[in-house]
């Protein structure tokens, strides 16, 4: 038996708003150790699913394996003379879509009494689950032996045993195979003295054989090993990557290729190449690597990972692989060591792209390029007046996202996509997590715009989670605002952090007027800029709006998005006050861009609605995007149980309204 952390990918069917949910269920499961009550009769799932259940609805959980010797495979809980502590993996599923997780449980003694070893076996499984196992780089030792080395520095007697491996690096005796490249994973470990026992589950990260590359040493490649193309879209720049060093067919240390987090190496790259610009450039091979994804399940994401001093990484591939990628909803990912790109293989479109080339051109003849690069000099200094000139702090250097489709002399650049993207920026140490900060883009202008941005940990290190809709420049800045009469207001918090984001301005002098009215297009304004979506060029969507108006650009964004329909008379109102259903109306429009939203029926409206007084005051167009607004927990009532549909909206709730939006979309 194999412990392994396993991640089941969306099928075809899949919602974003229920990966969005199933991956925040996932967290609250990992980041909670179940403990079920000593000598209480209750099944592992049933506990998980009623923690579940307090977050989310309608989740399914379910037992896939268990690794803890106090839990049966019906997920039943055996008491024992001492506590045991492994790990089960859980499955999540909700209309289709599923994930799996690995939770750690910890199962207490059963109230008979215990053996003085138990307080000991806890603390050194506390030792060895506090610590990541890593053997020196190519040292002929057991991994058993290296856990018991580190519990006899600390206590006498207890004996350690590999139980279950969960990482390829390490055989089924403990033995350790290193390889080209490091692999981390899970072993389980068993601690017995005296008769009493209990399990452990340990991470171990075995590190890569630095002989192991053809007898080459492997830190001396620094970047120079990759190479390629610097992706810039311009024709006379494609055959950019000419000028470079090339490693075919051999493994690079600095530069992998994982699919599913499994190194693939010559398996797929036909060529790692080093461009004059210093952007490496990897070139998937299409026999071979559309071999490869023929066998593997839906949802694969392929990793190309440049770990060296490289400005960047660029993927290139061609339309049939990409096609191919799509057909199995496959997700291509570029990583260096400052930022990391995730786009699934639909969002190219490359039928489209296709399309616009030419009719008769075929797919594989249609060249893709991914990349991800820090940007030249010149334009560094650009985006830092540009910063400067906004009063924003520069946290992190800007980082060039592309996609560039490549047909003869033709270059299509893909900037748009019609859901949010996953890209990382890294945030240098130091950093003072209390801040507000936000990635935004640089557009060519000069402007720079929010883009929903969320601080993430990962090992220690801290990250700009950025989810966006469009391609560009994007940097990470930092950004304080402090609005003076908010300061004792019920929505202060949320009003200052939606100013910081560069979502909502004041109306001068650092003041807010939180109880002022707000009119449709103040609102639409707003909301185009919660989502980071640009405004675009007027194009006479309604009667009432001029191209000379202000708002013109965010009206017709959110026109061709489907978010605002106007009166029906030809004429949107932009002047006139926002009632709350109105506003509802718009933010539930905008959930389905988002992922958030729920589908929520009439009958089910209507329950939702019966908790309030004035109900019956909501409009038959309103009724379900004021139910979903209310079930998601984006709005709420007002004094005495009403929901006052009729009323205008306030710049203050305006901000809370936002802010929880972005919230419930897991953007911030």
């Amino acid at each position: 038996q194999v412990t392994v952390r396993v991640t089941v990918p969306a099928g075809s069917g899949t919602v974003p708003g229920e990966e969005t949910d199933l991956e925040g269920a996932a967290g609250l499961l990992t980041s909670a150790a179940l403990t079920p009550v000593q000598g209480v009769d209750i099944n592992i799932v049933t506990m998980a699913q009623e923690l579940v259940d307090t977050a989310y609805a309608g989740i399914n959980v379910s037992l896939e394996v268990t690794s803890s010797s106090a839990i049966d495979i019906d997920g039943n809980i055996n008491y024992g003379s001492t506590a045991v502590t492994g790990v089960v993996i859980l499955q999540l599923e909700r209309d289709g879509s599923s994930r799996s997780v690995v939770v750690s449980v910890t199962v207490p003694a059963d109230g008979a009494t215990e053996p003085e070893e138990t307080a000991e076996l806890t603390g050194a499984a506390n030792l060895l689950s506090s610590t990541v196992l890593t053997p020196v780089q190519g040292t002929d030792i057991n991994i058993a032996a290296l856990a018991q080395a580190l519990v006899n520095a600390a206590y006498n007697g207890i004996t350690v045993r590999l139980m279950n491996t969960g990482n390829s690096a390490i055989g089924a005796n403990g033995s350790i195979v290193y390889g080209s490249t490091a692999v981390t994973g899970i072993v389980v470990l068993q601690l017995e003295k005296n008769g009493s026992s209990r399990n452990v589950t340990v991470y171990v990260n075995v590190p890569a054989d630095r002989f192991n590359d053809n007898g080459n040493t492997g830190g001396n490649n620094g970047g120079n090993n990759a190479g390629g193309s610097s992706g810039s879209g311009n024709s006379s720049s494609n055959n950019g990557s000419s000028a470079g060093s090339e490693d075919k067919g051999k493994k690079n240390n600095d530069t992998l290729i994982l699919i599913n987090g499994n190194e693939q190496g010559e398996m797929a790259a036909a060529s790692i190449k080093t461009g004059e610009d210093n952007i490496t450039n990897v070139t998937l091979d299409p026999e071979r690597f559309n071999q490869l994804l023929q066998k593997l399940e839906n949802g694969a994401v392929v990793t190309i990972s440049e770990g060296g001093a490289s400005k960047g990484v660029s993927g290139e591939l061609n339309g049939q692989t990409v096609k191919n990628m799509e057909n199995k909803h496959s997700v291509l990912e570029l990583r260096t060591i400052e930022a990391s790109y995730k786009l699934p293989a639909e969002l190219i479109n490359i039928d489209a792209v296709s399309q616009e080339m030419g009719k008769n051109v075929k797919l594989s003849d249609i060249k893709v390029l991914v990349s991800i690069s820090k940007l030249s000099a010149a334009a560094q200094k650009d985006i830092n007046n540009a910063v400067k000139n906004s009063g924003l702090t520069l946290i992190a250097d800007p980082v060039s996202f592309t996609v560039k489709c490549i047909y003869g002399d033709k270059t299509i650049d893909i900037k748009n996509f019609n859901s949010y993207v996953e890209r990382t920026i890294a945030v240098p140490s130091g950093y003072d997590a209390a801040k507000t900060t936000t990635g935004v883009v640089i557009d060519p202008d000069g402007t720079i715009r929010h883009v929903p941005t969320k601080i993430i940990n990962i090992d220690g290190k801290y990250y700009a989670g950025i989810r966006s809709l469009t391609n560009s420049n994007y940097a990470v800045v930092s950004n304080s605002v402090q609005f003076k009469d908010v300061d004792a207001h019920w929505a202060g918090n949320a009003v200052n952090d939606m100013g910081s984001r560069l979502i909502i301005s004041g109306v001068g002098n650092s003041m807010f007027a939180p109880g002022k009215e707000i009119t449709r297009s103040e609102f639409v304004a707003i909301i185009i800029r919660a989502l980071g979506i640009p405004a675009e060029e007027y194009n006479n969507e309604f009667t009432d709006v001029i191209a000379s108006d202000w708002y013109c650009g965010y009206i017709e964004t959110a026109a061709s998005l489907g978010i605002i329909n106007g009166y029906g008379n030809g004429k949107f109102g932009p002047n006139d006050h926002i009632t709350r259903e109105q506003a509802m109306t718009i933010i539930a429009k905008a959930m389905k861009i988002t992922g958030a939203v729920l589908s929520i029926s009439p009958e089910e409206a209507g329950v939702q609605l019966q908790k309030y007084s004035d109900a019956v005051k909501v409009s038959a167009y309103a009724r379900e995007s004021v139910a979903a607004c209310l079930d998601i927990g984006i709005v709420s009532g007002r004094d005495s149980g009403i929901l006052a549909p009729e009323d205008y909206v306030t710049r203050a709730e305006v901000a809370v309204m936002v802010q929880k939006l972005l919230q419930k979309s897991n953007l911030i």
